[in-house]
Formats: C-alpha cells, sequence, structure tokens
C-alpha cells in the first residue's frame, strides 16, 4: 500500500506594522481567520525593515503615519532589498495614493475600514503575486 503525503498548504506569511496597538491586534484578528499567518509585528517603519529580515513575510501590511521612520520611507527601503515582497499600504490620508503606489505598494487601505475591505485588498495583492 502507497502512501501519499498531501502537500501543507501555504498561508501566506504577513507582518504587520503599526504604531497603534489596538490597530495590530485588530489586524491580526482579521487575518488569522482566514489562514493568513502572523509572523510577528512592528511599531514603527525601521524596526519594520529588521522584522522582514528576520522573519521573511510573504505580505507586509504597514501604516503611513508611523514615529522615527514613515510606512513610505520604509516601503521604499523594503523594496529595494526586497523587490518581491508584496506590501499592503494602511492610511487615513487620501491625497498621497499616488506616491504609495509610486514608493512600490501592492495595494492600499483607506481608515476607517470593514475586514471586507481589507482582506479584498489582501488576497487580491496576494493572487497577483501566485
Amino acid at each position: 500500500m502507497k502512501f501519499i503525503e498531501k502537500e501543507s498548504p501555504h498561508y501566506p506569511k504577513v507582518l504587520i506594522v503599526d504604531d497603534d496597538k489596538f490597530s495590530r491586534t485588530l489586524l491580526r484578528i482579521v487575518l488569522r481567520a482566514q489562514e493568513y499567518e502572523i509572523v510577528g509585528d512592528a511599531y514603527t517603519g525601521l524596526e519594520a525593515l529588521d522584522r522582514v529580515h528576520q522573519l521573511k513575510p510573504d505580505i507586509v501590511l504597514m501604516d503611513v503615519l508611523m514615529p522615527e521612520m514613515s510606512g513610505i520611507q520604509a516601503l521604499r527601503r523594503l523594496k529595494q532589498t526586497n523587490p518581491e515582497i508584496i506590501v499592503v499600504m494602511i492610511t487615513s490620508t487620501t491625497c498621497i495614493d499616488a506616491e504609495i503606489i509610486d514608493a512600490g505598494a501592492c495595494g492600499i487601505v483607506k481608515k476607517p475600514y470593514s475586514p471586507i475591505e481589507l482582506l479584498d485588498v489582501v488576497k487580491t495583492c496576494w493572487e497577483k503575486r501566485n
């Protein structure tokens, strides 16, 4: 009798970057419910650079406005060293969409957002890569 090994599904690994603890918790809850693997979080853009290097996420969800280094600055640096990484930016500012996309973001989620909106953007970005 021959056993066939099933491939275990590859759940996208996600790093959450936001200076607001409540926002990080909310994102974690929403994503875990949809089979995303949360590999870690970061409080600042600068911290995100280190976490990406250490944790090797597939997707980074990152707020735009943070202390030390903005999300856009961190996005530019991430794309220089990891051009294949998927970055979805989260913002309450509407006037910088072009700047965010030019910096290399795959998608933008506007605050306030619903879980469905967030998941749609993340799923679309993930499917574009695969």
